[in-house]
């Protein structure tokens, strides 16, 4: 499936051919958890998007942050590894938050 501007999804995907909207939205989610489990983290970002599951989302862009949010490490290389993955994350964020939240969409009624 695809996202539309205002966050809704575009059901144009293989399992939307064969399972209702909620189904589609479930297996999505269960994908990201395994997603999780396996370190595939902005996989996992993606699919909750995909699946509609906005909070879950937000907690996991929370999660992703507060990790960067003290930069440490014992060598240069690690250190910049980290700077790129919190960058990353802030990017996300934002793009989350300028495409989705601030100019109102359906997400924020979603979310209340």
């Amino acid at each position: 499936g695809e996202l539309a501007g205002d966050g809704t999804r575009l059901p144009k995907g293989a399992l939307d051919k064969h399972f209702d909207k909620g189904t589609v939205s479930d297996i999505l989610a269960l994908s990201a958890e395994r997603s999780i489990r396996e370190g595939r983290i902005a996989d996992a970002a993606e699919l909750l998007c995909l699946a509609m599951r906005y909070s879950d989302l937000i907690l996991l862009l929370n999660q992703q942050l507060a990790s960067f949010l003290v930069m440490g490490g014992s060598s240069h290389s690690k250190m910049r590894q980290r700077e790129e993955e919190r960058t990353f994350w802030r990017d996300a964020a934002q793009k989350f938050y300028e495409s989705y939240l601030k100019g109102g969409t359906h997400i924020i009624k979603v979310l209340e």
